[in-house]
C-alpha cells in the first residue's frame, strides 16, 4: 500500500513537473519593417519567455502589409500564436490578454510632433481644457486612442500612418501624437520634412501595449505572464529596460521633469488597471529622477576610484 501511493505520487510529481517543463512554441506576428521600431517591446517579450519555467522557443513570424485587425483575425486562425497591441475592451473580451502592460505604461506617456515653425502656438497650452479648444490633434484610424480622444471631445483628424505626415505638413491639423518610445525613431526616419518635436508638453493616458493569445489558450497565456512576473520580481525587467538604449534617449531629449504633463483620462481601461499590481506602472518623472540619482551615485563611485 504504501509503495502504491509512493508510485501514484511520484506519477503526478512528473506530470505537474512535464507541464511546466514542456516546451512551447510561440508564434509572434510582426508587422511590417517593425523588428527594430519595436525594439522594446520584443526584448521585453523574449524576456517573458526566457524568465518562464520550461524550455519555449520564439519565432518571428512577419505580416507583410497586413493591419491589425487582419493580424487578430490571424490569431483567431492560428496562424500566429500572440500579437502584441494597444489594449481596447473589444480585445480583452475577444482574445486572452495577459494583463501586464509591456513597457509598463510607458507607451501611455505622449510627445507631439509639430510643423517646424508652430512652436508658438503651442506655448499657451497648458491643460486638457486648451488642447481641446486650441489643437487639432491627428492620429490614426483604428488606434484606441483616437476613439478615446473622439470621446474627450478634442478636434481629431485620422488617417492612415503614412498619411498622417504629409498632412500634418500640410496644415491638415496641428499636432500628432506618438509614444516615449516611438517618437524620436519617426522623426529620425523623417529628417527631410518640415517637423519637429513639441518643447513644453507630453500627454499622459492610462495606456499600454499588452499581449493577445487566443480564448482557448491557456496554457500560453500563464507561460507569459509567469515569465513576466519572474522577470519583475527577480529585477531582469527594470536591468533590461531601464539600460535600453531607446529609453534613455527619449528621456534625455524630451527631459519629463521640465515638460508640463497633461492627464488625458482613459475610462476604458479602468477595468483592467484595477486587476494590474500599482508598481507595474511607471510614474515617468519618477522613472527619470531614479536614473539621474543612479547615474549620480555611478559617476561619483569612478572619481573616487
Amino acid at each position: 500500500m504504501v509503495l502504491k501511493h509512493f508510485l501514484i505520487g511520484l506519477l503526478l510529481l512528473s506530470g505537474l513537473f512535464g507541464t511546466i517543463a514542456k516546451a512551447e512554441d510561440f508564434k509572434l506576428g510582426i508587422l511590417r519593417d517593425a523588428v527594430d521600431y519595436f525594439a522594446v517591446e520584443y526584448a521585453v517579450i523574449k524576456l517573458a519567455i526566457k524568465h518562464a519555467p520550461g524550455d519555449h522557443r520564439l519565432h518571428l513570424i512577419p505580416m507583410g502589409d497586413a493591419v491589425q485587425p487582419r493580424i487578430f483575425n490571424e490569431l483567431e486562425r492560428g496562424t500566429i500564436d500572440m500579437f502584441f497591441a494597444g489594449h481596447t475592451r473589444e480585445r480583452e473580451t475577444r482574445f486572452l490578454q495577459i494583463d501586464f502592460p509591456l513597457t509598463r505604461g510607458l507607451l501611455g506617456y505622449r510627445g507631439l510632433i509639430i510643423r517646424d515653425d508652430d512652436q508658438d502656438s503651442f506655448n499657451p497650452v497648458k491643460s486638457l481644457g486648451d488642447l481641446r479648444e486650441k489643437v487639432r490633434i491627428g492620429s490614426g484610424v483604428g488606434w484606441p486612442e483616437s476613439d478615446l480622444f473622439r470621446k474627450l471631445g478634442m478636434k481629431l483628424t485620422t488617417s492612415d500612418y503614412d498619411s498622417l505626415w504629409p498632412m500634418l505638413t500640410g496644415d491638415r491639423y496641428d499636432a500628432l501624437h506618438r509614444g516615449l518610445l516611438e517618437i524620436l525613431p519617426e522623426l529620425d526616419q523623417r529628417r527631410h520634412m518640415k517637423v519637429r518635436l513639441e518643447e513644453n508638453l507630453m500627454l499622459h493616458l492610462m495606456f499600454d501595449f499588452f499581449l493577445y493569445v487566443r480564448k482557448n489558450d491557456r496554457t500560453r497565456h500563464d507561460i507569459l505572464l509567469q515569465g513576466l512576473k519572474n522577470a519583475i520580481n527577480n529585477g531582469s525587467y527594470d536591468n533590461l529596460l531601464l539600460k535600453h538604449p531607446q529609453l534613455l534617449r527619449a528621456l534625455e531629449t524630451l527631459n519629463p521633469l521640465e515638460r508640463t504633463i497633461i492627464p488625458i483620462p482613459n475610462p476604458d481601461i479602468a477595468p483592467l488597471v484595477s486587476r494590474i499590481p500599482k508598481d507595474y506602472w511607471y510614474d515617468i518623472r519618477e522613472l527619470q529622477s531614479r536614473l539621474i540619482t543612479n547615474s549620480s551615485g555611478t559617476q561619483a563611485n569612478k572619481k573616487q576610484e
